[in-house]
């Protein structure tokens, strides 16, 4: 019976750790920061997927946004801020203009472009790029 206890309460405490750590996160407010070499585009979120590790104690929010005008999709980690988006929320995304010295992982920003979610930025990490002709 302790043994069921221990590990109920390892649950629990795992869960409340990951539940107390995003919350802390999402109270940031992000304000972002745009440099010469930054880029801003118009998309929507295509997808949102939360991801949870008891083990780890971790909780990730990735987004994939695409961005019409260039046929490009972007999948985001949210590091912290605003994290409501959803599928189909239309977004600007800053992020920095990919050449031949900067790679496609970099940190870059999510800001709500109408509604509920306007003018509410994120700070996301990108983790590459796809072109999607659809």
């Amino acid at each position: 019976m302790s043994i069921i206890f221990i590990t109920a309460m390892y649950i629990f405490w795992g869960y409340y750790t990951i539940y107390s750590d995003f919350t802390a996160k999402e109270k940031y407010v992000v304000r972002p920061q745009v440099d010469a070499q930054s880029l801003s585009e118009v998309g929507y979120v295509r997808e949102s997927r939360t991801v949870t590790c008891i083990k780890n104690r971790t909780k990730r929010l990735y987004l994939w946004v695409k961005v019409p005008a260039t046929h490009k999709q972007y999948l985001c980690e949210w590091q912290y801020g605003f994290s409501g988006l959803k599928k189909d929320d239309a977004v600007t995304m800053i992020h920095k203009v990919e050449g031949a010295d900067i790679s496609t992982d970099y940190t870059g920003y999510l800001i709500g472009l109408q509604g509920k979610i306007k003018d509410k930025a994120s700070t996301i990490v990108t983790h590459g790029v796809e072109d999607i002709q659809d």
